[in-house]
């Protein structure tokens, strides 16, 4: 009997093989690391010694308190660990009696968003967890009811609609995981669920971005990651349909579901959708090849001394901060 080839032998036991074949790498691996060491350099570069990071183009964001969350624990996606520690560090030495983040001084600083990303980058910080808690809407007959507000004083006060929405819900979910009020949270998501299965703002219709009840990129993937941060199942329906949502609407250049009108969300929220987009396919998967054009589109935009910005200010994202943060986190889940 003729004896295989040892090369033949291996192709045959891989094709009989049940696992899953490993992901395919980025074709231009070393353009990636290049770029992500360029943008993690530039982000350190811009550390301020006391460890906290400031914006410098959107006063209200000076103080650190949002910031330096934000990019501490993108700096610690990207093995960073040093500037991690220091932004640990800085958040301890700030955070208020109850464990927010946000709160201090006359300006509040996104406290639910800060304190979410400061519970992302350190689980231990006391009081945190508890305040995030205090953040959820529970009034009983609320429209955004289940979902998350600005800060506990707005929870409180949740007399008006959009008090809650997708995004803010979604780094909650990232930094509470199961927590008792995640049945509440997930029913919140749902009613952000459009009849196409994409994800919108919230519930509270005229409060959407693209429209009334009409699906669009970023909200999407905002939807389907708060709701596997909740514990729900990734065969579940909701995401199911989610992601076929993001399949049908495949885009890289743009935030898709928006008509290119007004106010050009579809270029505003870019970033963050590159960041929220490759968050959910490298959790769950996505089309063959979405990591070569997600960084394709992100590499061609890096600037020479490493940072990114977006030409529209719409959501900020011309803060080169926050636009190189969530550029190096999309990178990032591209490797």
């Amino acid at each position: 009997m003729r004896r295989l080839p040892l090369a033949a032998f291996a192709v045959l036991l891989a094709a009989c093989s049940s696992d899953p074949p490993p992901p395919r790498p980025t074709r231009n691996v070393a353009a990636l690391e290049i770029a992500i060491r360029h943008a993690s350099d530039w982000l350190a570069r811009q550390q301020r010694p006391d460890g906290s990071w400031a914006s410098g183009t959107y006063g209200f964001m000076k103080s650190g308190q949002s910031m330096t969350p934000f990019v501490g624990r993108t700096m610690r996606l990207a093995d960073r660990p040093v500037e991690a520690e220091r932004a640990v560090k800085w958040i301890r030495a700030h955070a208020g009696p109850d464990g927010s983040l946000g709160n201090e001084g006359e300006t509040a600083d996104y406290p639910s968003y800060a304190t979410a990303l400061a519970l992302g980058l350190d689980a231990t910080i006391p009081g945190a967890r508890r305040y995030l808690v205090s953040c959820q809407v529970t009034k009983a007959d609320h429209t955004e009811r289940g979902g998350f507000a600005f800060g506990a004083r707005a929870a409180e006060l949740a007399d008006a609609p959009h008090t809650a929405e997708i995004s803010r819900t979604a780094w909650v979910a990232e930094a509470l995981g199961a927590f008792p009020g995640a049945p509440a949270a997930i029913d919140f998501v749902t009613r952000c669920q459009s009849a196409d299965g994409g994800f919108y703002f919230t519930p509270a219709g005229d409060g959407n971005k693209a429209g009334p009840g009409r699906s669009y990129g970023s909200a999407t993937c905002d939807g389907i990651r708060a709701l596997r941060r909740f514990g729900v199942a990734a065969d579940d329906e909701r995401i199911q349909r989610g992601l076929a949502w993001l399949e049908a609407h495949e885009a890289y250049d743009r935030n898709p579901g928006f008509t290119g009108e007004g106010r050009h969300w579809e270029t505003g929220i870019w970033y963050y959708y590159l960041a929220a987009l490759a968050t959910v396919h490298a959790d769950l998967g996505g089309p063959q090849g979405w990591r070569d054009r997600l960084a394709a589109e992100l590499l061609k935009r890096q600037r020479e001394d490493g940072s990114f910005a977006n030409g529209n200010a719409t959501m900020r994202e011309d803060d080169p901060l926050i636009a190189t943060a969530l550029a190096l986190e999309a990178l990032v889940k591209c490797r």
